[in-house]
């Protein structure tokens, strides 16, 4: 008599994963879940500053106010899934004139000194949500699927680089790639992870730079991060 095997529930992470996918055939995570009349209570309030600030508070603490260059334009606090506090914050960036044009003036010297210098324009998508299981795996699963942002689905489509930052003292892998969108464009994009085991808790960050520079600027958001705190 044959046993039959027995199935093991996908992590939730996993199951997560496969619902970014179909948020992906909207085009973007905000194209769908604005127009799901289900859940119109929990996005009245979306674009809303106040509303997008407390949601960012239950991600991590984002600075008050954000850094110049740096703008709230959504948020969304999902506990309906699994009863996995599902949260999403996005974060538009835009070098200011005055950086664009001072940039512009400083020597190949000055320009080599300030590493931190940041310029373009990205939009930055940070999800959080409880789950358990291995960074990189989740990592490499994030890739796959695709990089998806409040305004912005594509898929990455070559890997140019892989590294890791610490954050809050534990270790956040990134991938940088090539990254293709529904109408053949391709751009610039990042997906880095983390995962709090003593918290259960995991962190996805996407960012996709939108404008025509060839090489992804990586202090968008790491500048953003230096000035985060209590993930």
């Amino acid at each position: 008599m044959e046993t039959q095997a027995v199935r093991k529930p996908l992590p939730q992470w996993s199951r997560l994963l496969i619902l970014m996918v179909s948020l992906m055939f909207a085009g973007s995570i905000y194209g769908i879940v604005s127009g799901a009349m289900a859940f119109k209570a929990t996005f009245e309030h979306s674009q809303e500053a106040p509303y997008i600030k407390k949601v960012a508070g239950g991600i991590a603490g984002f600075p008050d106010p954000l850094p110049s260059g740096y703008e709230y334009v959504f948020g969304a606090d999902l506990d309906l899934f699994w009863t996995t506090n599902l949260k999403f914050v996005g974060v538009d960036y835009a070098a200011d004139a005055t950086e664009t044009e001072s940039a512009g003036k400083k020597s190949d010297k000055d320009v080599k000194e300030d590493k931190n210098s940041v310029k373009g324009r990205q939009q930055i998508l940070f999800f959080s949500c409880k789950g358990k299981g291995e960074t990189e795996e989740l990592l490499d699963s994030a890739y796959r699927i695709g990089l998806n942002t409040h305004g912005f689905s594509g898929k990455f489509t070559k890997a140019v680089s892989r590294g890791s930052w610490t954050f809050q003292g534990a270790t956040m892998p990134y991938i940088v790639g090539e990254v293709e969108d529904p109408k053949e464009e391709k751009h610039m994009g990042l997906v880095a992870c983390m995962i709090l085991p003593e918290k259960e808790k995991i962190l996805l960050l996407y960012a996709v730079q939108l404008d025509d520079e060839k090489k992804y600027d990586i202090n968008v958001c790491m500048n953003l991060l230096k000035e985060m705190s209590g993930f």
